[in-house]
């Protein structure tokens, strides 16, 4: 998928490919033969934002599900071992960021990049999520025959089809895009209100470790002579007013 992109093709993806939006954005920097103007490091909550917003801009974005300061600080390590430093950096701000509720196992898969060079290839050979991966693509095979290939794409958003685009950024089916607002508050107030919430969005406290984390990764950017630029992506109003009710301290 990641070389598909790096050739400037969109690339139709889905969840039975069982493919790792980190892995793709770890390849794209690897791939990269020069630094962007600007790169966008957020969530979900930014992963659709695309070049058409910066025009006459080399722009990327490597947005990824349920993003934390991990996943910001390995991509932006990425870019410095690759010596390709961006010019501005946006970073997409989510209340999680600093949550003491921090679910630490989908950036495992960058792991690498929290240590000392020389302890790379150890965590890199011997991760578990490498294991898991492996054992994952086996099943496929034994069950399927093959992986399913990512399909190409002339259209840069495909009706009901999730698409990846060459500057890293996303385009959802059109059916998530287009909802009524009244089915939009049904499903916001449901998923609010489930136990199953991801505990990130109804932390109680601030992590003063994670504020310390993150206030030395903005004046790591800053001691690179990178421009920053902050967005704080709203939340729905009903997802807002029940997700502040549900922690002790507030959003």
């Amino acid at each position: 998928i990641a070389n598909l992109l790096l050739k400037g093709r969109n690339v139709v993806v889905n969840e039975s490919m069982g493919y790792s939006e980190r892995l793709i954005q770890k390849y794209l920097i690897q791939g990269l033969k020069k630094a962007p103007d600007i790169v966008l490091l957020g969530s979900s909550r930014t992963m659709t934002i695309s070049k058409t917003l910066f025009p006459k801009k080399n722009f990327m974005n490597h947005s990824v599900r349920s993003a934390n300061l991990e996943d910001i600080s390995a991509f932006f390590q990425l870019y410095r071992e690759k010596n390709i430093i961006p010019e501005e950096i946006i970073l997409g701000l989510d209340a999680w960021f600093l949550s003491d509720a921090i679910t630490p196992y989908q950036w495992e898969v960058l792991e690498e990049y929290r240590f000392l060079p020389q302890l790379r290839e150890v965590f890199r050979t011997f991760s578990p999520e490498n294991f898991r991966r492996a054992f994952k693509k086996t099943l496929w095979f034994a069950l399927k025959g093959k992986l399913e290939k990512p399909e190409i794409t002339d259209q840069e958003k495909a009706l009901e089809k999730r698409v990846f685009r060459p500057d890293g950024s996303m385009a959802f089916e059109g059916s998530k895009e287009n909802i009524p607002e009244s089915e939009v508050s049904f499903q916001v107030k449901k998923i609010s209100s489930s136990p199953a919430l991801y505990p990130e969005d109804a932390f109680s406290n601030l992590s003063e470790e994670r504020k310390t984390k993150f206030l030395d990764l903005v004046q790591q950017m800053q001691q690179e002579g990178i421009k920053l630029s902050f967005i704080l992506p709203p939340y729905h109003p009903d997802a807002f007013h029940i997700l502040t009710k549900k922690s002790d301290a507030g959003l």
